[in-house]
C-alpha cells in the first residue's frame, strides 16, 4: 500500500482545507514530512496524500469541491503508507 500524494497547497491553510474535504468525505488523510524549503529558501507546495486505493475516490471529491488535484507518488524515502503517520 502505497501513500500518493493528490494535492499540493500554496500554502498550509489550502492543504488543510483539502484535508479538510476529504476527512470529511471519510478518504484517510496521510501526514507527509514537511519539504525543505528549497535551494535559496524558495518556497514550497504544502503536500497532502492519501492511501494508493483511495487515489480516485480523493481527486473526484477534491474537483467536486473546486480543488485541482493531481496525483503523483511521493519523494523518495517514503515507501509504503506503514512509514507515515496517519492524521
Amino acid at each position: 500500500m502505497q501513500p500518493v500524494i493528490v494535492f499540493h497547497g500554496q500554502n498550509e491553510f489550502e492543504a488543510q482545507m483539502a484535508r479538510d474535504v476529504l476527512t470529511a468525505a471519510g478518504i484517510p488523510v496521510l501526514h507527509l514530512p514537511s519539504l525543505s524549503t528549497g535551494i535559496f529558501g524558495m518556497p514550497r507546495t504544502t503536500r497532502v496524500a492519501v492511501p494508493e486505493e483511495h487515489q480516485e475516490q480523493a481527486l473526484a471529491v477534491l474537483a467536486e469541491a473546486g480543488m485541482a488535484g493531481r496525483a503523483e507518488a511521493p519523494a523518495r524515502g517514503l515507501s509504503s503508507v506503514e512509514e507515515t503517520v496517519r492524521e
